[in-house]
């Protein structure tokens, strides 16, 4: 995952040319309300995943707990920035995902944008519907993306 518990920054991250097997989350994208920072142009490409997943794709703005290290009170200065994530040539036909395939949660105060996908493929997930999106802008590219 990237992101995660932190509250600085991470920008211009490519993963590539990855084989997942029964992993948690193959491409997960993760901050927290309580923490500030950012996660920026991050883009996954060529991915092929097999095996039991969580998700197939997770974006979210609402992971883990406040930050051990500060104050009750601290709150950070701006909401987190979450923009410009490409997922690119990703098959997960092998995959069954427990949860939403397509899992993509911002909030009024950070919305995620600039979401593209192309060339996506997985199966349906267990939870319906497939695709849980809140506060998400962006492109599918037409006919690529299933389910």
């Amino acid at each position: 995952a990237i992101g995660s518990e932190m509250s600085g920054g991470v920008d211009n991250v490519t993963v590539s040319s990855m084989r997942f097997t029964k992993s948690n989350g193959p491409a997960h994208i993760k901050t927290g309300q309580s923490r500030g920072g950012y996660v920026t142009n991050v883009r996954f490409d060529g991915f092929v995943i097999k095996g039991p997943v969580a998700n197939g794709i997770l974006v979210d703005a609402f992971y883990g707990a406040r930050n051990p290290s500060c104050p009750g009170s601290w709150t950070p200065p701006s909401a987190p920035r979450m923009a410009n994530y490409s997922f690119v040539n990703i098959d997960g036909t092998a995959a069954a995902a427990s949860q939403n395939t397509f899992h993509f949660r911002g909030s009024s105060d950070s919305p995620i944008d600039g979401v593209y996908l192309e060339n996506v493929h997985f199966g349906s997930g267990q939870q319906q519907p497939d695709w849980a999106c809140t506060a998400v802008s962006g492109l599918a590219k037409r006919n690529t993306v299933e389910p």
